[in-house]
């Protein structure tokens, strides 16, 4: 049996997620979501969790950080598997296209992407945008990866 707890019911946001979603988040849920927040708001600190399969990653936490994390001002940006880049972007886009409302974008870069100064200041621009408007960028590692090393090889920068 789950019960509604203070720690969902005190907060608002909570609440209208769990409303619009049909779920009852689990404590754990919550505890991580509030660890998640307080490292990166108070303590300006990344951080990291390891969970089990159905702990509610993709249906819960992330789309509650997103909430809670996209202010404006900082970039939220969910890395995802390549295999489950389409499930992730759905289930944030349906999270957030009733009650509560949020823009989903999907950032796909490969090295073989144009790469001179205006496409990444396109690029740039773009999440900039995504930032200002507290929406949600969906991406992946291999994403990550190739931005980093085309940015790298376009700089003429040595890694050691």
């Amino acid at each position: 049996q789950v019960l509604h707890t203070t720690r969902t019911s005190s907060n608002p946001k909570y609440v209208t997620f769990e409303f619009s979603s049909d779920i009852i988040l689990r404590e754990r849920q919550v505890e991580i979501i509030n660890e998640f927040v307080k490292s990166i708001t108070l303590e300006n600190k990344s951080s990291c969790r390891q969970m089990i399969m159905g702990a509610g990653k993709t249906t819960c936490i992330g789309p509650l950080l997103a909430l809670m994390l996209g202010d404006g001002k900082s970039l939220v940006t969910q890395v995802v598997p390549d295999a489950l880049l389409t499930m992730s972007r759905n289930v944030m886009w349906s999270r957030f296209t009733q009650i509560m409302s949020k823009r989903v974008f999907t950032l796909r870069f490969t090295r073989s992407d144009p790469s001179d100064a205006d496409a990444f200041n396109e690029m740039r621009e773009k999440l900039d945008r995504a930032r200002k408007m507290a929406a949600v960028v969906v991406t992946t590692p291999a994403t990550i990866k190739s931005l980093v090393n085309k940015y790298v090889s376009e700089s003429g920068m040595e890694l050691t």
